[in-house]
């Protein structure tokens, strides 16, 4: 405060305005504690003796100098809110103005939160409320507008962002102006959702790249939202080039998908907070020879394909189905694939159990379809034979059984947005360790590739095979899902 005004107060007690010299603040103040009210009295330039000590950035002297305050019946608040002539600020403007955040949050700290709301919804002689001066003079750290309004409710938070100056600009504005993005997206989170909704362009302009990744780290499905809405090009853009390798919720991936043209599977890494790929891997061992053994070798592909795996061994297809129907519901919002690979005894559209009831391939797809949300993609994996026989093929590696013609017809997933891998074609055999174990080793070998591809490959690999019999042994692959996929 510069230079120093004496003034005759009390019994004789001279005050050297500004508390400038002070060699020693503590013994000083003891001293004045009969005549407390005097730390509310400005100096020549309309400052009180806070004003002095923000400006200064001397923390140990703004400590003392509050706890004198505290200690002997006087406001603290009052003096914090005091305005000085000069710029009309308020001693936390003041401070927020000097950048300094512990002095900021220091006297944050001394406020009630209604004075705190009086203090920042101040108007300095520029029109700037105290988160117009933090995107002003502060560096780009939410820090210093979330400790002003981050106790606050959204209305009232809501009103102080978009409160406008001399200029005609709100904080809102300024931030986005000058590229200060954390700010930016703190502001924005704090906006009611009718004055998010008439700004919602101007976020995500700001920085189109950095606003899309912000709201995904951040979980931030309105601004993603938005996002979609406003940028959807630059959306499908982003998502196409950088989803295998982030780390997406199934909400996110819910926003994202309608609008993109295909869907590379995030590796869902374990231990990361995204979405994850699910298998579930269902074998029958009844008359099935080494099922054991591909099932296990089937799990362990699609492990290192980032898979989570739940493996089952069933002898009933009502017992699977409840059990499949069960652990789909255990992970059902943590999906940003769902696997389910059955491999038993078949004919036509049907699966066999081991007490020879046999149950609808079309029913189980449907149930696991139900259990995750639409847009997530659901695979279904098939070995077991399509073929309606009166006896068992001459090779019995064949997944067929003796039974009558069947009178079920052959499965039918129009209606059920998957993509559906058969280990044979309608009416012919599938033998194992053929179709199930190319569709592993291709699984293993390839990353970022289309379901396409993979069945392609997959394809090429099984007429490879020295076996006479399985060189005739096509698979079938059928996609009603709207976006291709990749893995």
């Amino acid at each position: 405060m510069g230079q120093k005004q004496s003034r005759k107060c009390g019994e004789g007690i001279e005050r050297e305005d500004a508390a400038s010299n002070f060699s020693s603040t503590e013994s000083v103040l003891s001293r004045l504690s009969h005549v407390a009210y005097l730390v509310e009295l400005p100096n020549y330039q309309g400052e009180n003796i806070v004003h002095d000590a923000v400006k200064r950035e001397d923390i140990d002297l703004l400590i003392d100098i509050l706890s004198f305050i505290n200690n002997n019946g006087r406001s603290a608040s009052k003096v914090i809110l005091f305005k000085d002539r000069l710029n009309q600020q308020n001693c936390l403007q003041c401070a927020i103005v000097t950048t300094n955040k512990c002095v900021t949050e220091l006297l944050v700290q001394q406020l009630t939160e209604r004075d705190l709301f009086c203090a920042v919804k101040n108007k300095d002689n520029e029109g700037n409320n105290g988160l117009l001066l933090a995107v002003l003079s502060c560096p780009d750290d939410q820090g210093f507008i979330e400790m002003q309004i981050g106790k606050m409710n959204d209305e009232e938070a809501s009103g102080l962002i978009l409160a406008k100056n001399r200029g005609d600009k709100n904080a809102l504005q300024l931030a986005a102006n000058s590229s200060k993005l954390e700010m930016l997206f703190y502001l924005q989170q704090r906006l009611v959702a009718e004055d998010f909704s008439d700004h919602q362009q101007l976020i995500v302009s700001a920085s189109q790249k950095e606003v899309i990744e912000w709201a995904i780290e951040h979980n931030d499905d309105r601004l993603l939202e938005a996002c979609k809405v406003c940028q959807e090009e630059e959306l499908r853009v982003w998502f196409e080039k950088n989803s295998y390798y982030s780390e997406l919720s199934q909400r996110q991936l819910g926003i994202i998908l309608p609008v993109v043209d295909s869907y590379a599977i995030p590796r869902g890494l374990r231990g990361l907070r995204g979405a994850k790929r699910h298998a579930f891997v269902c074998f029958n061992r009844e008359d099935r020879e080494n099922a054991d053994e591909e099932a296990s070798d089937l799990v362990k592909s699609l492990e290192d394909a980032n898979f989570i795996t739940h493996t089952h061994e069933w002898t009933s297809y009502v017992e699977m189905r409840n059990w499949l129907v069960d652990e789909i519901y255990q992970v059902k919002f943590e999906v940003s694939i769902l696997a389910v690979f059955v491999m038993c005894h078949g004919s036509s559209g049907c699966l066999h159990s081991d007490d020879g009831s046999r149950g609808s391939l079309s029913d189980l797809i449907h149930d696991a379809r139900k259990g995750v949300p639409a847009e997530i993609p659901l695979l279904v994996g098939v070995q077991a034979c399509q073929k309606d026989v009166s006896e068992h093929p001459s090779d019995l590696d064949a997944d067929a059984q003796q039974v009558p013609n069947s009178t079920i017809n052959h499965v039918d997933i129009t209606d059920y947005n998957c993509i559906l891998f058969m280990a044979t074609v309608h009416g012919r055999y599938a033998y194992r360790q053929h179709f199930i174990t190319s569709f592993g080793k291709v699984l293993r070998d390839i990353q970022n590739a289309s379901i396409t591809d993979i069945f392609a490959a997959t394809h090429r690999m099984m007429k490879a095979n020295e076996r006479p019999l399985y060189r005739y042994q096509v698979p079938e692959m059928r996609c009603t899902f709207s976006v291709p996929i990749r893995l």
